[in-house]
């Protein structure tokens, strides 16, 4: 009789053994998305993103880039459509025309394979 309980339990648990596999995305990469942008290779930037965040409101917010040229929207959500405006900071330009440029993305609401959108706008 117990073995039969034993047996059943085993069972039970490798039936629902599956469902434990499913992978959901996280609770905020459901709801909008964070922004990496690349400005370029050690680019010192300053990075302005506008657009619509998680709870539908037109924001718009600037990071600066880090020593890698990238900046991050840390903490800040975004769905549809954004504009990235980078300008530099400093250094020499080959090209004046390069000192800003302005670059667009749509950011999904919903991303199941993390909770970052990566734009390039180089500068």
């Amino acid at each position: 009789m117990e073995n039969k309980k034993a047996l059943k339990a085993v069972l039970v648990g490798l039936m629902a053994a599956p469902l434990l596999l499913i992978s959901e995305p996280a609770s905020a990469g459901t709801n909008g998305q964070q922004v990496e942008v690349r400005a370029g290779w050690a680019v010192d930037a300053n990075v302005t993103v506008s657009g619509t965040n998680q709870d539908g409101r037109r924001v718009s917010a600037t990071w600066r880039t880090d020593g890698w040229g990238n900046a991050k929207t840390d903490n800040w959500w975004w769905v549809g459509p954004v504009t990235i405006h980078v300008r530099r900071r400093s250094g020499i330009l080959i090209a004046p025309q390069l000192a800003s440029r302005n670059c667009s993305a749509n950011v999904p609401k919903v991303q199941w394979s993390s909770n970052w959108v990566h734009v390039d706008c180089k500068v």
